[in-house]
């Protein structure tokens, strides 16, 4: 089995996610992307809005009507930070896949050096990068040759826009799967 992982706070979970996950699955011939929310990112202080809970439910919610899709809940019941090594370990011992590849946002790359354990990282799995936006800087040669491009679909969508969007009262129709809209709707999320 080829897993892809894909990992984030999905505070929300929206189409430039979806649409990234299933390029990379077929571009890179994965059986599986899992999704894997983040509970405490130790690289940034109060990233979500939303409980761990509201997190898990809508990203269920945006990714039911792929079979290709996974979610998993590992990160959100580990006690203390949430370090990819450790969550890449646990799933080599939990799935045998024959390759793991983490996909990751070019918006990452600028934290990626200060990751914990990076180097045994990108020995313990295939790292790809995934455009998140027109803008994004080159990737310089020391982490070029821990990653690998993945010239992706750029989708200009992030959480952190739809959150404001949602909280002026402004449409986020077509930026998210529909059933997350009725969620946040109904949970009166970023409110």
């Amino acid at each position: 089995m080829r897993l892809g992982v894909f990992g984030g706070t999905f505070d929300p979970p929206h189409l430039g996610h979806l649409i990234v996950a299933e390029y990379a699955r077929v571009s890179l011939q994965l059986d599986t992307i899992l999704f894997i929310p983040a509970d405490k990112n130790p690289l940034k202080e109060n990233h979500t809005q939303s409980s761990a809970d509201d997190r898990l439910a809508m990203t269920r919610l945006a990714i039911a009507s792929n079979p290709a899709f996974e979610l998993s809940e590992m990160e959100l019941h580990r006690t203390g930070p949430s370090y990819t090594i450790d969550t890449i370990r646990e799933l080599r011992a939990t799935h045998a896949p024959d390759e793991l590849v983490l996909i990751v946002g070019h918006d990452n790359l600028e934290q990626f050096p200060r990751w914990h354990q990076v180097e045994a990282l990108v020995r313990e799995c295939r790292v790809v990068v995934c455009k998140r936006t027109t803008e994004g800087e080159p990737i310089d040669e020391h982490l070029r040759s821990m990653v690998e491009e993945l010239d992706s679909p750029i989708v200009e969508l992030s959480s952190t826009m739809l959150r404001e969007r949602v909280t002026r009262r402004e449409s986020i129709r077509y930026m998210v799967p529909d059933a997350v809209i009725e969620y946040i709707e109904t949970h009166a999320l970023y409110r």
